[in-house]
């Protein structure tokens, strides 16, 4: 399926249950993208990990904090994510959008300038620190004062391994002006209310196949799911219209 066959998923479309993945990378380019991050986590590791669903079995607690707590250290490198830039099938799907291109290296404390945010996850069983808690990325461009006038901006999100039994995300029907209005909770009283409202609204779960892509913008609320028995690993894009960062 190509590219341009892909929805745009939002809050509006979030609202009409309209929850489905699709494949935007061809097999070899998908073969290419898993042996990527393979070498990536086995080399921070410094073992061979045959099945990255057994990442868990192998790699101890603290270590894997040490190695991926933080998101800066799952981040490729320049070199890596300009391969992964190169691939045919994300050639093809920037072709398809027209004015986008890859944002720059998104963090807290800033941003990397030039490099193009590709990174991974890795989500150990029933281990809740590992998943990207409940969001909405158009908070974080907010906290750092990116403005795209309007123009959307967007991810995509594609499972590597996994088990197609379990979701991997969840998603949350919400206003854009609540989204606004809780941008970056921080404070205790802030998340309690944020999270009563949450507990009225539906939540969708979305179960993907390994090579399912899912694309979705930056206002749509979600957070990662845990699978029950096997690491889930992911890997994620981010685009924005030309002309910004």
């Amino acid at each position: 399926m190509t590219s341009s066959k892909l929805r745009w998923y939002s809050q509006p479309s979030l609202a009409r249950g309209a929850v489905e993945a699709r494949k935007i990378f061809s097999d070899s380019d998908f073969a290419t993208l898993k042996s990527k991050v393979k070498s990536l986590i086995e080399a921070k590791v410094g073992k061979e990990i045959p099945n990255l669903c057994d990442y868990h079995c192998l790699v101890d607690d603290k270590t894997h904090q040490t190695l991926f707590g933080s998101k800066l250290s799952r981040v490729f490198s320049e070199r890596d994510a300009r391969d992964i830039v190169k691939l045919d099938s994300i050639q093809g799907f920037l072709e398809d959008l027209g004015d986008y291109k890859l944002t720059d290296v998104k963090l807290p404390t800033g941003r990397f300038e030039g490099r193009p945010e590709v990174y991974f996850r890795v989500v150990r069983p029933s281990k809740s620190s590992d998943v990207g808690q409940l969001h909405a990325d158009v908070w974080f461009d907010k906290l750092l004062n990116i403005d795209y006038e309007g123009k959307r901006a967007f991810k995509t999100w594609t499972l590597l391994w996994g088990d197609s039994s379990n979701p991997g995300l969840q998603f949350f029907q919400f206003d854009e002006d609540l989204l606004g209005k809780y941008v970056v909770v921080v404070d205790s009283q802030g998340n309690k209310a944020f999270n009563s409202l949450i507990n009225t609204r539906p939540a969708v779960n979305l179960n993907m196949n390994e090579g399912d892509s899912f694309l979705f913008d930056h206002l749509t609320l979600h957070q990662g799911i845990s699978h029950r028995s096997v690491t889930r690993v992911s890997v994620e894009i981010d685009f924005c219209p030309k002309g910004y960062r």
